[in-house]
C-alpha cells in the first residue's frame, strides 16, 4: 500500500514473485495528497488470537489537505490466499473508518503497540500487540489519539504536545499550522524499546525526547539534544532495536548523526559520530536528506543504515 505526494489516492500493490514486477490492484480515493501511512492490528500479525472479539487490520494516513486531519482505513479481504496471485490480490480493499481533525498538518504517524515484531520499522524491538494509540507529529504540534479496540477507528484525542520553544497556547495560536510548517517544525515521531519517544524538529535543530507512559500512552518531556552542526535540520530520527543508539538524518546537510542513549531515565543523548550520505564532491545545497527506514541489520562490522536523499 502506498500514498503519493500529489494525488488524493491510496494505491494497493501486489508483487509477482515470478516476474518480479509490481501491479496496482486497486486505487482508493482518500482524503488528500501526501499520505504517510502506519499499520495497526487487533492481534499481532502472524500470531493467533486467543480473544473472542472482532479481528481487524487498519491503516492510518496523514494528508496535506485542509483542515488538518488523520484518517483510518479498514483493510478487508486480506487472508492467506490474497498473496497467491495478482488475481487473488484484487480482492483486498480499503474501507474508510474514521477521520479526526488535528491542530496542525501532520507528516508522520506511528502506532503503539506495533502490529508485528521487527528490528526495523515499525517495531524497533518493541513487543507487538493490539494497537491502542496513534501518534502523529508535524510542524508545531504532535497528537495522540486512542484507537477503538473493536474496529480500529480513531477515537478521542488523548494528548497534544506543543513543540514550539514557547509552548504556550498564545504562541501556538500565531504559529503556521499548514504543510509549510513541516519545513521548520517537527517531522517525525518513533518510539524505542525503552519507551523513549523521539521527535525530529527541523526548526529547533534538535531531537526532542519524551517518556512514554504505556498505561495511558501520554508523553512527558525529558530532553532536547541539539544537532552537531548549525542548520542541520533533523528530519527523521529512529532508535536501534536495543535502544542504545539513536540515528538522525538531517534534511539540510544530508548527514546521519549517531547518538548514544547514556541515561534512559532522563532521556540523555550523547553525540558520537556522523556519516555523510552524499558522494564526495556533491553540492550539499542541491540535496535534502529525507528518510531513514531503520538500522537494517547488525553485522560483525556494525550497523547497516538505509537512507534516502531528496534530489
Amino acid at each position: 500500500l502506498t500514498g503519493t505526494f500529489n494525488t488524493a489516492n491510496l494505491h494497493l500493490l501486489a508483487f509477482d514473485t515470478l516476474t518480479h514486477t509490481l501491479a496496482i490492484t486497486r486505487s482508493v480515493s482518500a482524503q488528500g495528497p501526501h499520505q504517510f501511512l502506519a499499520l495497526g492490528a487487533s492481534t499481532p500479525i502472524g500470531q493467533p488470537s486467543l480473544e473472542v472479539r472482532p479481528q481487524w487490520k487498519a491503516v492510518y494516513a496523514t494528508t496535506w489537505a485542509q483542515p488538518p486531519s488523520l484518517s483510518a482505513w479498514a483493510v478487508t479481504g486480506l487472508d492467506e490466499d490474497a498473496g497467491a496471485s495478482i488475481e487473488m490480490a484484487t480482492k483486498v480493499n480499503l474501507d474508510w473508518l474514521s477521520t479526526v481533525n488535528i491542530t496542525a498538518t501532520s507528516s508522520y504517524v506511528h502506532t503503539q503497540p506495533p502490529p508485528y515484531e521487527s528490528f526495523t520499522a515499525p517495531s524497533y524491538g518493541v513487543s507487538p500487540g493490539s494497537a491502542q494509540y496513534l501518534y502523529s507529529a508535524g510542524g508545531p504540534t504532535g497528537e495522540i489519539h486512542h484507537i477503538n479496540p473493536q474496529t480500529g477507528a480513531l477515537d478521542a484525542k488523548q494528548q497534544e504536545r506543543i513543540f514550539l520553544r514557547d509552548n504556550s497556547e498564545e504562541a501556538l495560536g500565531k504559529a503556521d499550522k499548514t504543510r509549510k510548517a513541516l519545513r521548520y517544525g517537527a517531522h517525525n515521531i518513533d518510539i524505542s524499546v525503552d519507551q523513549l519517544a523521539l521527535v525530529a524538529d527541523l526548526g529547533r535543530n534538535a531531537i526532542l525526547t519524551y517518556r512514554r507512559d504505556p498505561a495511558d500512552g501520554t508523553l512527558t518531556f525529558l530532553s532536547e539534544t541539539t544537532s552537531p552542526r548549525g542548520g542541520d535540520g533533523p528530519r527523521h530520527v529512529v532508535p536501534s532495536p536495543d535502544g542504545r543508539w539513536i540515528y538522525s538524518v538531517t534534511e539540510h546537510t544530508s548527514f546521519v548523526d549517531v547518538f548514544e542513549v547514556t541515561d534512559v531515565s532522563s532521556g540523555t543523548l550523547k553525540y558520537r559520530t556522523s556519516l555523510d550520505i552524499l558522494p564526495e564532491g556533491s553540492d550539499r545545497a542541491s540535496f535534502r536528506g529525507d528518510t531513514m527506514p531503520s538500522p537494517n541489520m547488525i553485522k560483525k562490522r556494525g550497523t547497516i543504515l538505509l537512507t534516502v536523499p531528496h534530489f
